[in-house]
């Protein structure tokens, strides 16, 4: 795989000119002519480009905080299309939300001092 200093070398400017051309954020920072062949040469020496930036801008990462049992979620008809709505690929211009964590609080209740309100 190659890096962006192998970029750099072939294209003949810096590394920070290669990352800035290849980022989408800031490329507006790069002339055109000068991004045109950095990403010529990042896809002809096999550059992996990183998803995660992309994906980022296109899903909403939330929290689910809930009192019910895997069981009952698995029974309650609205929580099963809440759920649903989460997590379909997207309608429209709508981005998809992914769950990253789901809380469940009888084990957070567990391990807290006192009664949780």
């Amino acid at each position: 795989m190659a890096t962006i200093k192998d970029i750099s070398k072939v294209a003949g400017v810096s590394p920070g000119t290669v990352s800035r051309a290849l980022s989408p954020s800031k490329n507006k920072f790069v002339a055109e002519e000068t991004k045109q062949k950095v990403k010529t040469i990042a896809d002809q020496l096999g550059y992996e480009y990183d998803s995660s930036a992309k994906k980022a801008k296109n899903t909403i990462e939330i929290a689910v905080l809930t009192t019910m049992t895997l069981e009952e979620e698995t029974r309650d008809e609205y929580w099963r299309f809440v759920r649903e709505a989460c997590t379909r690929p997207p309608s429209g211009k709508i981005s998809p939300l992914g769950i990253s964590t789901v809380f469940k609080m009888e084990l957070i209740s567990k391990k807290l001092p006192g009664p949780v309100r």
